[in-house]
């Protein structure tokens, strides 16, 4: 079922983009894969603390302590529901946000090179909606790896780099 939708996703932003610019959904997808797992973790760290008794307020502070997570720790100004919004009226450079990502969390990006790409508002709210109703918090990680794999193979087909999905595979 997830794999449907995310071959669903792929096709129909392909058909917003056109040739032009498909990148954008990879560096996308790979941007909400990384918010979904710190998401993830975030809240187990959350109800862990929790169930020790600390009260939310304390909560809240300490669950922003980037030594806490062992997947990614994504800060405030880096996260999907952050930056969604503001996609949406500015131009963001997703590729400088998943490399402050990656360096904050010591993972080797030195292949990329940010680069701005141009996209219509409308087209980008458009691929943001699409993007935003996939959950990369599966239950095993069978699903994960064949989510992995849906967008590696798409990727290859439209002959994009797909360098950025090998660092979180």
């Amino acid at each position: 079922m997830a794999l449907h939708l995310l071959e669903q996703i792929l096709l129909k932003s392909k058909k917003i983009l056109g040739d032009e610019n498909l990148s954008v959904i990879i560096e996308l997808l790979v941007f909400k894969y990384l918010n979904d797992q710190f998401e993830k973790e975030r809240n187990e760290i959350r109800q862990d603390f929790l169930l020790r008794g600390i009260c939310s307020n304390e909560v809240n502070g300490l669950i922003e302590e980037e030594t806490l997570y062992q997947t990614y720790f994504i800060p405030k100004t880096c996260r999907w529901n952050f930056l969604k919004f503001i996609l949406i009226n500015e131009e963001i450079n997703f590729k400088k946000n998943i490399k402050k990502i990656f360096e904050l969390n010591r993972k080797n990006t030195k292949r990329q090179n940010p680069t701005i790409i141009k996209v219509s508002h409308f087209q980008m709210r458009q691929i943001i909606e699409l993007v935003d109703m996939f959950h990369f918090s599966f239950k095993s990680d069978i699903e994960r790896k064949g989510a992995i794999l849906t967008i590696n193979e798409w990727g290859l087909k439209n002959n994009l780099d797909v360098f950025l999905l090998k660092q979180i595979h």
